[in-house]
């Protein structure tokens, strides 16, 4: 981009800025950054115009607008976004202090969101951290996240950070004996997992994007419908309805897809991913509900095949047709209705 060597030359952008495009362009593909550099000028202009801060956000719109290609629905820019992440580590030669910079793709960030929030929030009942500043609190639940700090085998709070267990819900389930049996579990259906909040209307929901579409993050983040779809399949979801004008009018009952008995029932059947030759094991499978769940798909073993959470994503944003028949033979669809494979 020879446009932003001489604004660095004439001093009217700095080397911040082109920092903000490099941020801004990685993980694209050749083809991707061909067409972004014929969009040079608009980054330029948007360079000169804006503070760095402003920049970097001016920028990632340019690149996202100009490689989005018709016809997607959030897949290809969540999967650009993936490819970004990053994680970097050092120490600071001025201060000694050692610094942590995660970059994440929405999904992946919401679910780390809450469980940092769900965790300050369990640091801040225990009896010592009355007063202790916010900032504080955070870096101390990042460390414990991180480490496995505080979950003890009891899971009780004490005053050498003992155990203490977040619920789903953001509470602390250290007190009783739940807190203590779920602290010491491998069981993967008693894992405390982060909440994530999704707001979709039903019609997109169920049939797909149309003019008025609505689904995006809780802070306004757009996320695909159909990641939103392969989510449902492995979580305890509280459908909240919401009135026109913008009010809560009710809310449902959690509920979950496939419960341990339903697991034990399907490990029993299955030692991998349900996929031909994926040798991918149960345990690290999804349960994916061949229905869909807006759809009305039914809770039942009937309904249900592991999924490994690659072949899970090519089904769901890579838009690949799984059914199954009464007898569990399935058949794979490729996005252009040919058969893949069926056994």
């Amino acid at each position: 981009m020879p446009g932003f060597e001489s604004g660095l030359v004439d001093g009217t952008i700095t080397a911040a800025h082109v920092d903000a495009v490099a941020a801004a362009t990685r993980g694209l593909t050749a083809a991707e950054r061909s067409v972004v550099d014929m969009h040079q000028r608009d980054l330029l202009v948007a360079a000169r115009g804006s503070s760095v801060a402003g920049f970097r956000h001016r920028a990632r719109e340019i690149v996202e607008a100009c490689t989005r290609t018709a016809g997607d629905d959030g897949t290809e820019r969540l999967d650009r976004q993936k490819r970004k992440r990053r994680l970097s580590r050092w120490t600071d030669r001025d201060t000694g202090m050692w610094k942590l910079l995660v970059e994440l793709d929405p999904e992946a960030g919401a679910k780390a969101s809450s469980a940092i929030d769900a965790k300050i929030a369990g640091l801040r009942r225990r009896e010592p951290n009355a007063g202790t500043p916010m900032d504080w609190l955070a870096a101390d639940a990042v460390v414990e996240l991180l480490t496995g700090a505080g979950s003890g085998s009891n899971g009780a709070d004490g005053p050498a950070g003992a155990g203490n267990v977040i619920g789903s819900d953001g509470s602390d389930g250290s007190s009783g004996a739940a807190g203590s049996s779920h602290a010491g579990s491998g069981d993967p259906d008693l894992r405390r997992v982060p909440e994530i909040c999704v707001h979709v209307d039903l019609a997109t929901l169920v049939d797909g994007l149309h003019e008025h579409s609505v689904c995006e993050l809780v802070d306004g983040t757009p996320i695909p419908v159909s990641t939103v779809l392969r989510l449902c399949c492995e979580a305890d979801i509280v459908p909240i309805v919401i009135a026109p004008d913008g009010q809560a009018v009710d809310a449902g009952r959690s509920q979950r897809t496939a419960n341990r008995k339903q697991r034990r029932l399907l490990r029993s059947m299955y030692r991998t991913c349900a996929h031909p030759h994926c040798t991918i094991a149960f345990d690290h499978c999804d349960i994916h509900h061949v229905k869909p769940w807006e759809q009305l798909g039914r809770s039942d073993m009937d309904d249900m095949v592991p999924l490994c959470k690659p072949h899970h994503h090519l089904v769901h944003e890579g838009r690949w047709k799984l059914t199954m028949s009464p007898d569990r033979v399935i058949t794979l669809r490729r996005p252009d209705g040919a058969i893949h494979y069926t056994g």
